[in-house]
């Protein structure tokens, strides 16, 4: 198949969240399965740079061309087309991607596409896919990723947004993914009938995560923790992740537990300013290590050197952080608000506790600290679960039936 995907923002572009890495590595193992796949995207890649600036330095194995505005990219087989934004300040603060380039490449090169995958759902990219997808009888599939209801503020544009053209969109998908029974429940509100929404939980790269006890011992060395209990969150720095919730339960916790440190790693959505006033409001300024963000083996050398990873969102519609955690087999807590709490729940491999309840998730921390060897086999089961259910090799499986599906 000729496949197509169209996301606002796309490898390496970590510091916009799960999607972009979700996505990149479905297309390499599409890639794999002998399918040729193309990316749309835009040349977002950080809060301060774009694409056309770093993907020299951050691609490997790409062959780069730079034409009026547009980075092409082949990496691991794909197909990248980097459309330049308007604003990059418009895109990482508000979310609003711009991108002229792409409408007019749809237009052109469309109909040599077998089946388009959107991803997301209330983007400008989206409105012009639609647009040709429809006028070329193209069939398409929509992964959300999250976005279908309007939560986490601008209601008033969302609803504008699904007035002119979002119910469109839902409605023209052949089909649409869910990645968890919270977000088909998601679908269901928005109006998609249940039999065109397909449950395919989001993967990970196990095999980035099979020699984890190279990197044993390097975060604590690099940061100096040797002798700390180590609790981890690694996500975004937005209201969403509900590390409020997470620093009010720390700060009781650490009144009693002297040795334990909580770090947090990610890049700043719009929430540092108050992670930092909060820190200094609990007096846990020395409890508490703030970093920028971890990616790659610096990122697993932390989770494997962690005693527990925390999820504490307010809403999460599915968690693959945790998942990582897993795979490094570190015992993972998260609110039952995360999409990925029902799988844990089924084999016993995490501790789910509710958003807001400080008393549950201090005794969560406690016990996991407390006792650590069983701690430790709770997060076997949960490696199992990984490498079972959540391997790309059967994701992809499942989604390349969704695509003949929608396109037969």
């Amino acid at each position: 198949m000729n496949i197509l995907h169209v996301v606002p923002y796309f490898y390496p572009a970590w510091s916009y969240g799960g999607t972009p890495k979700v996505v990149y590595e479905l297309c390499m193992e599409l890639v794999k399965k002998g399918h040729n796949v193309t990316v749309y995207t835009t040349d977002a890649f950080d809060k301060n740079s774009r694409q056309s600036a770093v993907s020299g330095q951050q691609s490997i194995n790409c062959i780069e061309a730079e034409v009026e505005g547009l980075v092409l990219n082949e990496v691991e087989g794909i197909k990248i087309k980097y459309f330049r934004n308007i604003s990059n300040t418009l895109a990482f603060n508000q979310k609003v991607f711009i991108s002229p380039g792409i409408s007019k490449a749809l237009k052109e090169n469309l109909k040599q596409f077998d089946i388009v995958h959107l991803h997301e759902f209330r983007t400008l990219q989206n409105v012009a896919a639609y647009r040709y997808l429809t006028k070329y009888k193209i069939p398409y599939v929509l992964s959300a990723h999250g976005s279908a209801l309007r939560l986490m503020g601008k209601e008033f544009l969302k609803t504008l947004f699904d007035t002119y053209i979002g119910f469109k969109i839902l409605k023209s998908a052949k089909r649409v993914v869910a990645v968890s029974n919270i977000e088909v429940e998601q679908y269901i509100k928005m109006g998609v009938e249940r039999d065109r929404i397909s449950l395919i939980p989001n993967g990970i790269n196990i095999y980035e995560f099979e020699n984890t006890d190279k990197v044993k011992g390097n975060f604590r060395r690099a940061y100096k923790l040797s002798n700390k209990n180590i609790i981890l969150f690694i996500g975004r720095l937005n209201a969403i992740k509900g590390i409020d919730f997470l620093l009010n339960t720390f700060a009781i916790l650490a009144k009693n537990m002297k040795d334990t440190i909580l770090v947090i790693a990610g890049p700043d959505d719009g929430y540092k300013n108050e992670i930092e006033r909060r820190i200094n409001l609990l007096k846990i300024n020395d409890k508490v290590l703030l970093l920028d963000g971890l990616y790659g083996k610096d990122k697993i050398a932390a989770i494997t050197d962690a005693d527990i990873f925390i999820y504490p969102s307010r809403h999460e519609i599915f968690g693959i952080a945790p998942l990582e955690a897993l795979a490094c087999g570190t015992p993972v807590i998260v609110t039952e608000n995360c999409g990925c709490a029902d799988f844990l729940r089924e084999v016993n491999g995490g501790i789910v506790v509710k958003y807001q309840d400080i008393s549950g998730l201090l005794d969560a921390m406690q016990n996991i600290l407390d006792k650590k060897e069983e701690a430790k086999k709770m997060a076997s089961n949960g490696i199992e679960l990984v490498q079972r259910q959540f391997n790309w090799d059967e994701i992809t499986k499942n989604m390349i039936k969704l695509y003949k599906m929608s396109y037969m």
